[in-house]
């Protein structure tokens, strides 16, 4: 093994002591790492993994405890045996309380996409492996919330210095001033926003996605394609990310497929927080965003970058 002086190029040496006679072969002492795969019994169904490549990512970076994000949804299954071990306190907006719990579903599967218990041998995988998790509950039984309690919401989380806010929620009709105070709120803490682009189809846009300190996320299928029911827009919206037949957690310990925007958002929220992980500690949200969008696949001109890589 030979140590080079710092200014020394390692082409240039290997060059030199490759052309000695006394030298078979010279070769770079190269850094091997290990080939990460899940154990997760359910990881054989989540494409969505697979084609936005986590397995080489995970090799690099499996996510940072200190990394968080918050799910501000429906709230999430708190006693999930693929999720309680990765979530930290929340809040309940709808009941005026401290205890998230998901009485819906959507919210615990879109858990499960930001970050399933990953490598327990247990259910699915999740993207961001090692972060945490930050139950907000906004919406009701139902699926609906008022205004007041997604900007409560908003704030809240941003206020907790999560590093991720993933909002699978939203509403056509035009802005909403208050709203966009809240997502800008969240930003100017250096929380990195990431929203569902809507489920309608069309090219109008979708809110909280439209607002410009959001990313906008549409949904793809298997084959990269766009999802019919995706709403999308190149000058709107920034992203994609797997959206159809997404296997991930549900409530009372069970897991299933599930479509939507809402799908694809929390898979995008889940890749911010491992580039959050590996960044310096301190970075800008809009550096993790620009690391996201510029390293996108093209899959389209419906989204201004492409899916996420």
């Amino acid at each position: 093994i030979i140590r080079l002086a710092p200014n020394m190029p390692a082409m240039e040496a290997l060059a030199y002591f490759k052309g000695l006679d006394s030298v078979l072969a010279a070769d770079p002492n190269v850094i091997f790492r290990a080939d990460y795969i899940p154990n997760d019994p359910g990881y054989s169904r989540q494409y969505g993994l697979k084609k936005i490549q986590c397995e080489p990512a995970w090799d690099i970076e499996k996510g940072k405890s200190t990394v968080t994000v918050a799910v501000i949804d429906t709230g999430v299954d708190l006693e999930h045996p693929d999720l309680s071990a990765k979530l930290l306190p929340g809040k309940d907006f709808v009941n005026g309380d401290d205890i998230a719990d998901d009485d819906n579903g959507h919210g615990t599967h879109c858990a499960g996409n930001v970050g399933a218990s990953t490598g327990n041998g247990l259910g699915t995988a999740g993207v961001a492996i090692n972060c945490k998790i930050i139950p907000v509950k906004v919406l009701n039984a139902g699926g609906a919330g008022s205004l007041d309690w997604i900007i409560s919401g908003i704030t809240w989380a941003a206020d907790q210095k999560a590093t991720v806010l993933s909002l699978s929620l939203g509403h056509g009709g035009g802005a909403v001033q208050a709203e966009e105070d809240a997502c800008n709120y969240a930003f100017s803490k250096n929380c990195v926003v990431v929203c569902a682009a809507g489920n309608d189809g069309t090219t109008s846009p979708h809110y909280p996605a439209a607002y410009t300190n959001n990313i906008a996320v549409a949904a793809t299928d298997q084959n990269d394609q766009k999802a019919d029911f995706s709403t999308s827009g190149r000058d709107w919206c920034d992203i994609a990310a797997p959206g159809v037949s997404i296997y991930s957690t549900l409530p009372d310990g069970q897991y299933g497929d599930e479509s939507g925007t809402s799908m694809a958002c929390p898979i995008a929220a889940g890749a911010c927080a491992l580039v959050a992980s590996r960044m310096p500690v301190g970075t800008r949200n809009t550096a993790i965003r620009a690391r996201i969008e510029q390293n996108c696949d093209p899959v389209g001109n419906f989204i201004a970058f492409g899916r996420v890589n």
